[in-house]
Parts: C-alpha cells; structure tokens; sequence
C-alpha cells in the first residue's frame, strides 16, 4: 500500500511541468503519506542562504500565507548540515523559541510549530529546498516508515522541480528566440529600405546622364556626379555601419566622445 501511494505521487509529481504547480503537488502528495497535517515546501533563494516558503499541501490553507511568507535561514538549528548530507533532521521543542524577539521565534509562533521533521529536496547531489512535515500546536512522532516514504518523494519531488525549471528556461530561451528572430526581420526591412534610397538616387542619375548626357550642360553634369558621390558616400556609410554592427557581437564597441555642433548635424 505504501509503495503504491508513493508511486501513484510520483506519477503526479511529473505529470506537469509548471513550477508552482509541481511544489504544490509536492506539498499534496506528502499529506497523503505522512500523519501530520502540514507539509511544506521551501526552496533556497538564489543566494543558497535562506528557504523560502513556496507552497503547503490544500487542507492547511490556514497555514498557506504564513509560510509563503516566511523565510528560514539555512544556518538555523544545523539545518544545513542535514541538508547537505542528504539526510532528515527532527526538530523538537520548538515552541521554547515562540517568545524569543527573533524573525525565527515570531515565525514558529505563528505556524503553531513545536516538532518538524525536515527533509532535504534534492537534484543530482544538489539541494533544491526542504520539505517540511509539521502539526501546529502539537508535536509529532514520525514512525520509520514514515519519514522513509518522504524521503523517497522529497528525492523525487527534487527532480521533478528541477525538470519544470528547465522547461521554464527552455520556454524562455524560445520566447527570447522568437522576438530577436522578429527584431532581425524587422532590421533586414529597415535596412533593405533605407539603402533602396542612395540606389534609387544613383540609378535615376546614372539614366539621366546615359540618355540625355549629350544635351546636358557641364554644369548640370556636374551637379549630377555630385549627387551620385553624395549618394555612393551614403551607401558606403551604411555598409561601414553593418560592419561595425557584426563586428559588436564579437568585441566590445570602443565610443570616442567629442564635441559636437548639434546645428551642423541637424
């Protein structure tokens, strides 16, 4: 029976890949496997110091804001080193800190918790965050197997949170993907545009001087050179750019601030 209740919360456990939907039904399937009536999933910031409460199983509502508010620093009562060896720590007698005037005495006071058992959510060795067992205002004798069974999902539970998470990342590389791959059509079409203007330029010049070159006067010939060159200068303005552009992905652009005369430009 116990082995088909932890392999039924298993099959759960990876039936998504939303993160916040994996820890809450971390948090469920735990409460199906233990007597205690709160299970609750902490995961470590990214500072790898502090848990932070991330979900409780659906029949503690009560107790959801309270630990989705709370945060418990990895160096509290030996926490780390249990979590790090990959083993449960018990905490008992916990209610002697509630009147403490500490972050952790005013957070136990108000969970109610006087024993928890602790065990460590891991992935590939890693430590992820903690489940926490508990019954407010009560302690509470885990049997062996018991805490074995949650041992068992924490383990589990670990991998299926770390493979959300990578879903997560993969989603979002996809999504980033999708819009530089917009931004790139969007810069061909800018660019495409923007050269079409010196061409068009130098192809109306070029048609004019090749038919009519014979009857023109030397001075309109030469404004027409002129405008040929300006329009060339331009296009090779543009091309120096590009390269300038490629080249920014490989090395960092190196600015040269100077004066300007901002009439000039204009």
């Amino acid at each position: 029976r116990q082995l088909s209740a932890l392999s039924n919360a298993v099959l759960t456990l990876n039936s998504s890949l939303d993160v916040e939907s994996t820890v809450t039904m971390l948090a469920d399937q735990a409460s199906l496997l233990t007597h205690a009536q709160v299970c609750a999933v902490f995961l470590l910031d990214d500072a790898q110091q502090t848990l932070i409460g991330r979900a409780t199983n659906s029949l503690a509502h009560e107790q959801s804001a309270l630990v989705n508010a709370a945060r418990i620093p990895l160096n509290w009562r030996g926490l780390s080193g249990a979590l790090t060896s990959q083993s449960f720590v018990l905490l008992d007698n916990l209610d002697a800190e509630w009147e403490e005037p500490t972050d952790m005495g005013r957070l136990l006071g108000a969970l109610g918790m006087v024993s928890c058992l602790a065990l460590p959510i891991t992935s590939q060795g890693a430590v992820m965050g903690a489940l926490l067992a508990y019954t407010p205002r009560h302690g509470h004798h885990f049997q062996a197997d018991e805490i074995g069974l949650l041992q068992g999902l924490a383990s589990q539970g670990g991998s299926a949170i770390s493979n959300a998470r990578l879903y997560e990342e993969l989603q979002q590389a996809y999504e980033e993907q999708k819009a530089l791959d917009r931004l790139k059509d969007e810069f061909i079409l800018t660019v495409s545009h923007e050269f079409r203007t010196p061409l068009t330029a130098i192809e109306g010049y070029v048609t004019l001087i090749s038919r009519h070159g014979h009857r023109l006067e030397q001075a309109k010939l030469s404004q027409f050179a002129a405008e040929i060159h300006q329009a060339t200068t331009q296009l090779a303005g543009m091309i120096s750019m590009l390269a300038d552009a490629n080249r920014m992905s490989n090395q960092p652009l190196q600015v040269a601030l100077r004066p300007t005369n901002l009439r000039a430009v204009a």
